[in-house]
């Protein structure tokens, strides 16, 4: 006996809970706000199955660090610096995911900074 979707009535060629082929069960779910939040959550950080950890590029940890605090709005090392854009910037040159070791630099300063340690290292 063949199973039929209860939609459509067309043949199910893998049963599913729904009793609904593919197609049918797309066009039905609606996906509501509070389940967006839910899916959200469930893949968020270390969670998500794409999640490096420390293992992560020089892109990747500069999105992270952005995302969790926000775009970088002024030069840390002098305030009288104007600039169009400025850098989150690593101090230690490890690039952990520690907020502590993050300072928001204008390209000026963080271009000094990083020719003042390959002089000195």
């Amino acid at each position: 006996m063949e199973k039929l979707c209860l939609n459509c009535e067309k043949k199910l060629y893998r049963y599913n809970t729904s009793g609904k082929c593919k197609l049918c069960w797309c066009k039905t779910r609606i996906f509501t706000l509070e389940d967006r939040k839910k899916i959200s959550e469930r893949y968020k950080g270390e969670k998500n199955p794409d999640w490096k950890g420390n293992r992560v590029g020089y892109r990747g940890i500069h999105m992270w660090i952005q995302k969790q605090l926000g775009k970088a709005t002024r030069c840390s090392i002098n305030s009288k610096h104007i600039s169009i854009r400025y850098h989150w910037a690593n101090i230690s040159k490890k690039y952990k995911r520690n907020f502590s070791d993050w300072m928001q630099m204008c390209p000026s300063c963080n271009s000094k900074d990083r020719i003042g340690r390959r002089v000195s290292a």
